[in-house]
């Protein structure tokens, strides 16, 4: 359970200034201060740095923020600090987008924000009951977009890790039918009283071929990359403050393999020879080819490179 300490700073200011830092474990956006995550429309600079004056500073210190998924598709968070700070913490997007309103952001090379917990595909999902072919995989999730919107010094050495989720593998097809057993030859035949075997005993009948496996699955596209902007403020960015990032496209998951083919059927037994026929040898029925193997599953896409863009924007002083 994180702890939350509120520091009261004396400062010039018509409202005291607050900071709020969270030391350790795991929290989601309700329960940080609403100060820190109300939208925020920037018309002024001035108007910009007086709001994040009052609005005070915000610490993760050891801590993970996680915006929660949610079942109706991403939502926008949104964190306003003047000071923005995090020590070995990490903000898990989950696919939503964040947008970060500061004058100060600083992060250690302990931090990160990442799109997802893991970015690896999930597993092949199991057989579907009642039919040959594997299930398809699902596409990976697409990263989520970050804006951060800063006026001030952006001395960064976290990183900004927006990969795209990896394709679901697709599932192997499952084996084919047996092949049906063979018929049983004939029996022999006696001759007429006092002549002996008229017909000997016939061979078995092959067995039948095996049935051909099932299509793999299609492997699942791998989710696009997420998009990151900086946008400085009346300034223009410095290059080496940047933060390291990585915002490629997920990998498509492994194609479902074809099933492996059913085995031949049992060839038929010999026919009888019957009560005349004891000299006349048959021979049981070969066993069916095995079938086929099913076909592979077709390869998903790979995700699309998000962009990076660090830009000065111009407001009204």
């Amino acid at each position: 359970m994180p702890r939350t300490y509120a520091l009261l700073i004396a400062v010039l200011f018509p409202c005291p200034l607050l900071a709020q830092v969270i030391m350790g474990g795991s929290l989601t956006p309700e329960r940080l201060e609403p100060r820190f995550t109300m939208a925020l429309t920037v018309e002024t600079l001035s108007g910009f740095r007086s709001h994040l004056d009052r609005v005070g500073d915000l610490t993760l210190d050891k801590a993970t923020l996680i915006l929660p998924d949610s079942p109706t598709g991403p939502r926008t968070y949104t964190l306003v600090a003047r000071k923005l700070q995090f020590d070995n913490s990490r903000v898990i997007t989950n696919g939503n987008t964040l947008e970060i309103f500061a004058e100060e952001i600083v992060g250690d090379s302990a931090s990160q924000i990442v799109s997802f917990t893991t970015t690896s595909g999930l597993p092949p999902n199991e057989p579907s009951p009642g039919t040959l072919d594997g299930p398809h995989g699902l596409n990976g999730r697409n990263a989520s977009d970050i804006t951060i919107y800063t006026a001030g010094d952006f001395r960064n050495k976290m990183t900004l890790s927006l990969r795209g989720q990896d394709g679901q593998a697709g599932t192997t097809g499952q084996a084919g039918s047996i092949g049906t057993a063979g018929a049983r030859g004939r029996p022999g035949r006696c001759a007429p009283i006092g002549t002996g075997c008229r017909r000997g005993p016939g061979d078995g009948r092959q067995g039948g071929a095996g049935g051909t496996g099932g299509r793999g699955g299609n492997s699942g596209a791998g989710g696009n990359g997420g998009n990151i902007t900086i946008v400085f403020f009346n300034k223009a960015p410095v290059q080496n403050n940047l933060p390291i990032y990585a915002n490629e496209g997920g990998r498509p998951g492994a194609v479902g393999q074809g099933g492996q083919g059913g085995p031949g059927g049992l060839g038929g037994a010999k026919g009888n020879r019957g009560p005349c026929c004891h000299g006349n040898a048959a021979h049981d029925g070969r066993t069916g080819s095995d079938g086929a193997r099913g076909t592979a599953g077709s390869q998903g896409a790979h995700g699309f490179k998000g962009q990076f863009v660090a830009k000065r924007q111009d407001i009204p002083v």
